[in-house]
């Protein structure tokens, strides 16, 4: 089998996601059922998700902004090593 690993410079590192729940809702006007609090079973807070997800990505999993900035910690590590 033939192997084959794209390096990119530094200046082709990504430096936003792209953010699915905001093209559901633009072009499907739908998006997915938010997770629920399992002991009151109702739609789940930002301050709810502090404990297990890390500030950033709690802004991710809520927000619908067309683009998502990569914070520069993440970035240096794609620079460094990317994994595939």
């Amino acid at each position: 089998m033939k192997q084959t690993k794209i390096i990119l410079s530094e200046q082709d590192i990504p430096t936003h996601f792209v953010n699915i729940n905001y093209y559901l809702n633009k072009y499907l006007g739908v998006l997915p059922e938010p997770p629920l609090n399992p002991l009151t079973k109702k739609v789940i807070t930002a301050g709810e998700l502090q404990p297990l997800f890390a500030k950033e990505l709690i802004k991710q999993e809520l927000s619908l902004d067309k683009k998502i900035e990569i914070p520069d910690d993440v970035r240096s590590l794609f620079a460094s090593y990317r994994p595939t």
